[in-house]
């Protein structure tokens, strides 16, 4: 006597088998050449965030190769968290005056040099050495 070996059919989920038979569908009554319309693209997209990619393609009979591009161009236009818009966002005011911390070293035409350290001194004050600095006679 000889034993039969009964192979398991895999069931397939009710979401796979929804696109499975939207896409048979539209196979049966597609004219020749027809490209799959983006709505049917777009839900085996949605599949292969639960199931694995070569799942997908192999149960619904897409190109593997497509689903993935298609795939990552979902993946580059749709954010990974969402995104949440601040309802207040507080901005501190720019002090102009604010004080620094600078050497300036400062030579003329005959050689003299000069070098100061300014602490605490705002911008204004600085400008308004380097200009007395600079405009003096000697």
């Amino acid at each position: 006597m000889r034993s039969q070996k009964q192979t398991a059919t895999p069931t397939l989920s009710a979401d796979i088998e929804q696109v499975r038979s939207h896409l048979q569908e539209w196979r049966r009554s597609r004219k020749h050449g027809a490209r799959i319309p983006e709505a049917l693209w777009s839900a085996a997209v949605k599949l292969v965030k639960k199931y694995r990619p070569a799942r997908i393609a192999h149960e619904l009979g897409l190109d593997y190769d497509g689903l993935k591009r298609r795939l990552k161009i979902a993946q580059q236009h749709s954010p990974s968290e969402p995104q949440t818009h601040p309802g207040f966002i507080e901005l501190f005011p720019f002090a102009p005056t604010s004080h620094c911390q600078c050497t300036m070293e400062i030579e003329d035409r005959r050689g003299a040099k000069m070098k100061l350290e300014l602490k605490g001194a705002s911008a204004e004050d600085i400008a308004a050495v380097s200009r007395a600095l600079w405009s003096a006679e000697r």
